[in-house]
């Protein structure tokens, strides 16, 4: 079923986004919500998703601007007000704990971006480096304001929670598919869930005998998790799951 998956014609789609905080399953989604549906997706990162071969092979909707409405959704970490505003359809807001999400978006940017190694990124961590603190902070807002905003100011949303994408994803791709006003095929669905796992890096966690979160950052992040969580119950929406704090296993 990845040799059937097709673009839709052009503006043949409502704009959907798939939006999230990064490191929250955006691109496992993706992979998921291609196989169920039949259609590629796209993102408002085409213009660099079109350098990285894997990502270009696999994700033929991402080489392509997103606003000619070829793929069922498109990925966005963006939320500003405009932009979310721009999706005519609404938004699936991808939301996982952030105490996860934060810190392998730290080893991501170091790793990735800047090229340092695996064990010297967790020797910043294990000092307090001043660049995880900043970091952190820098990072812990995003989280905050993605949620928020999306919650806010989306005009049609749902809500899916990375943990309960993890622990029953037949239910939860299914939620999507019906939300994008795809058909629902359960022999598509189960292909998608069969062939395609959660894509979470783990390696930071088989290097670290630590707890790289002082006081004072679990005490702003669980203010910053509350207020998400208030702004949701005000909303009638399904409230956040209960996080739990960083874990130095995935047991």
């Amino acid at each position: 079923m990845t040799k059937d998956i097709e673009l839709a014609p052009a503006y043949f789609m409502p704009l959907t986004a798939l939006a999230s905080f990064p490191r929250s399953g955006n691109t496992w989604t993706r992979s998921l919500l291609q196989i169920a549906t039949k259609y590629h997706t796209s993102t408002v990162y085409w213009e660099t998703e079109g350098k990285h071969e894997v990502l270009r092979i696999w994700f033929k909707g991402g080489i392509e601007n997103y606003t000619l409405r070829k793929g069922v959704c498109v990925k966005t970490h963006k939320f500003n007000v405009e932009h979310i505003a721009s999706f005519d359809n609404g938004a699936i807001l991808l939301i996982r704990n952030p105490y996860h999400s934060i810190i392998s978006e730290f080893m991501r940017i170091y790793n990735r971006l800047r090229n340092v190694s695996h064990p010297e990124i967790i020797q910043f961590l294990r000092d307090n480096d001043e660049r995880w603190p900043k970091e952190f902070h820098r990072q812990s807002k995003n989280w905050r304001s993605t949620s928020l905003n999306w919650i806010k100011h989306c005009k049609r949303l749902m809500i899916v929670y990375y943990e309960d994408l993890t622990e029953n994803p037949v239910r939860e791709l299914t939620r999507m598919v019906a939300f994008l006003d795809q058909p629902i095929k359960p022999n598509r669905i189960q292909c998608a869930v069969y062939n395609y796992k959660p894509m979470a890096s783990k390696e930071h966690k088989s290097q670290m005998d630590f707890d790289p979160y002082t006081p004072d950052m679990y005490k702003a992040l669980d203010g910053f998790i509350t207020e998400v969580n208030e702004t949701l119950i005000k909303k009638n929406a399904i409230p956040l799951p209960t996080y739990e704090k960083y874990r130095l296993s995935s047991k």
